[in-house]
């Protein structure tokens, strides 16, 4: 659980319907209720940041990226992208959703990852290197990158 001292709600990870646990999130908000997010956990790390994407009510129709940082108890908003993965640095990587692009944040800043078109960052070592995916020459290739 975390607090989103941007939009004022709390954002809650997991749930459990009955039969298996889920990586939904969830949203507390001011008025008192639980909004579903339709949300995925989609990497964690060593210091226990944690990476998501959510299709709140408020992004819409798009998916929202977010990191939250379980040291300091914080949501950050990182715009309308998928965020894929997370190494122990910190560095993110994912999918910018309205372009389609590979990226990676960190530092606070976001980078778009060379491409040449529609593509997909999925995972990052802790040596920086990203793998991936790029569509070219009509199809879906692996990728890799070093930033």
């Amino acid at each position: 659980m975390a607090y989103d001292s941007a939009r004022g709600v709390t954002v809650m990870f997991g749930g459990y319907d009955g039969i298996m646990r889920l990586a939904d999130t969830w949203e507390y908000t001011s008025e008192g209720s639980y909004d579903k997010a339709c949300g995925t956990a989609q990497g964690v790390n060593h210091k226990e940041q944690i990476t998501f994407t959510s299709s709140a009510p408020h992004s819409h129709g798009f998916q929202n990226a977010y990191l939250w940082d379980n040291g300091d108890h914080a949501v950050i908003d990182l715009g309308t992208q998928t965020a894929n993965g997370i190494n122990d640095s910190g560095m993110l990587v994912g999918q910018k959703t309205r372009y389609g692009t590979a990226y990676v944040w960190r530092k606070g800043k976001l980078q778009d990852l060379p491409t040449g078109g529609r593509s997909e960052a999925i995972g990052i070592n802790n040596n920086d290197v990203i793998v991936g995916w790029n569509w070219f020459a009509g199809g879906s290739h692996a990728a890799m990158w070093r930033p």
